[in-house]
Parts: structure tokens; C-alpha cells; sequence
């Protein structure tokens, strides 16, 4: 939903959109469809990270009385296997901050009409574009 937004003609991505627009602008429906998209992303992302620990438990126990050879190259596909997981590990809790963001966000717009009575809404309401990136 987020991976095309239109305003005046040029697509943009949700993190566009919110740092173009202030908080108060920004719809719940929107909110909803971004916290759905990155609950899916992070799920996919938790399978694949669950899939490659398998492979690696897989090649260490191909490895167990292996010859040298056999063992000096599992060693090297679960070196290779390790590194993708890290990988997707970062990737996996940028996701997850950015989820978190979203999910409060949504707590905060649910909320607008008591908090515009507080002097909370005018601070984040005016939150600087740079104190408001993405990870």
C-alpha cells in the first residue's frame, strides 16, 4: 500500500510520506496498511532466518566423521550460512524498529483528539525531520 503512494503525481515510500508531512496528517488506514506490510516482511524474514540455522545444523552434523576435506568445506558453507544469517538478523530488527515506530504511531493517532489538549502534541508535532528517520 505504502510502496506507492501518490501525492501530487510522484510515487513515494511511507518514510517519504511522514517525513513530508506532520503527524497529524498522516491517516490511520495508512498507519494499518504499513504495520500489515512490515509484520509480513518481518515474519518472511524470521522463516528464512529459522531456514539457514537449519542448514547449518544440517552441514555441522554432515561434518561430524568427515574426512578433512569434507569437513575444511562444510566449514566454509557454514561460515557462508553465518554471515547471511547475520545479515538477515539486521535486517530483521531494522524491520522490527520500524514496526514499532509504526505500532505506536498508530497508538498516538488514536489517541489525537485527547492529546491535542497537551502539551505533547506540540512537541511531537514538531519533531525535526532528522529526529524522525527510519533505521
Amino acid at each position: 500500500m505504502f510502496g506507492c503512494l501518490t501525492f501530487d503525481r510522484e510515487p513515494m515510500s511511507f518514510w517519504d510520506v511522514f517525513r513530508k508531512n506532520p503527524v497529524d496528517k498522516i491517516k490511520v488506514r495508512e498507519l494499518q496498511g504499513e504495520e500489515i506490510r512490515l509484520k509480513n516482511q518481518i515474519e518472511r524474514a524470521r522463516k528464512e532466518i529459522n531456514k539457514l540455522e537449519k542448514e547449518k545444523k544440517v552441514r555441522f552434523q554432515e561434518g561430524v566423521g568427515a574426512d578433512l576435506l569434507k569437513k575444511k568445506m562444510l566449514a566454509q558453507e557454514i561460515k557462508q550460512l553465518d554471515m547471511e544469517v547475520k545479515l538477515k538478523t539486521q535486517k530483521f530488527m531494522a524491520m522490527h524498529k520500524q514496526f514499532m515506530f509504526i505500532s505506536n504511531l498508530i497508538v498516538i493517532k488514536q489517541f489525537e483528539k485527547e492529546l491535542k489538549n497537551t502539551p505533547f502534541w506540540d512537541k511531537i508535532t514538531h519533531i525535526p525531520p532528522d529526529s524522525s528517520r527510519a533505521p
